[in-house]
């Protein structure tokens, strides 16, 4: 877990880059090369438009996702401040209880995403539902807010669970797997350059599932920032 972690949050994707083409020069050294023929040329040229063909709107889906999530948590920091404000306009013993369970709850998510939190928001909720004061029209306003808050959270939960389905995996692994194998085995004209060509290309197209995996998990750097406006709540006075 910790070296899944390691990979997923440490290493640069300009590394995987290096580290991929330099790996895949050392393979290229050693396998056998093979020149293809018109129909080998063709199963080729089928599997890499596939493999584009597949990869392409499952990326796009990702960062879309990821959009959606950025916009989410803003619409719930919004959520949120509007039930501090409300808040102000109450008793403030109640107004100190709402400060401290939004508070809790913010540092929760925003450590722990959309899996974390929900007993802090459970909290929080049961604040707003059980007041007892006497100030109605801003404790009317805060149960529209959390009612909204709710179903936002509900949304940004949907999206957080919706990574990479396996079958999607294991359809991108076969493509991608025979993509490469084509690219190492293929003989080339005794050129220097041309050497390092495929190399390079196998790079690239590892770097694709790469960036698919970074994306999936929310480690990509586009998903880095989605839970700074919660973190900016939780810290602060």
């Amino acid at each position: 877990m910790k070296l899944k972690h390691f990979l997923l949050t440490r290493v640069r994707l300009t590394q995987y880059l290096f580290i991929f083409a330099v790996v895949f020069f050392v393979v290229s050294l050693f396998l056998p090369k093979i020149e293809l023929q018109g129909a080998a040329l063709t199963l080729f040229s089928v599997n890499s438009f596939l493999y584009g063909f597949y990869i392409s709107p499952i990326i796009n889906a990702q960062r879309i996702r990821i959009d959606q999530l950025h916009r989410l948590v803003v619409i719930e920091v919004n959520k949120l401040e509007e039930l501090l404000q409300y808040s102000r306009r109450m008793e403030p013993e109640f107004h100190a209880e709402i400060d401290t369970a939004i508070k809790t709850y913010s540092k929760a998510a925003a450590k722990g995403g959309a899996d974390a939190g929900k007993s802090e928001f459970v909290s929080l909720v049961d604040r707003i539902v059980g007041y007892k004061g006497d100030v109605k029209d801003p404790h009317k306003e805060m149960l529209k807010s959390v009612f909204v808050a709710q179903q936002n959270r509900a949304e940004i939960k949907l999206l957080v669970d919706g990574k990479v389905f396996s079958n999607e995996w294991i359809v991108m692994t076969i493509l991608f797997a025979i993509t490469i194998a084509f690219i190492l085995f293929t003989r080339l004209p005794e050129i220097a350059f041309l050497q390092v060509i495929p190399a390079i290309l196998c790079a690239g197209l590892s770097m694709l599932i790469v960036i698919l995996i970074k994306m999936s998990t929310l480690t990509h750097k586009r998903a880095k920032t989605i839970w700074v406006p919660l973190e900016k709540i939780a810290s602060r006075s």
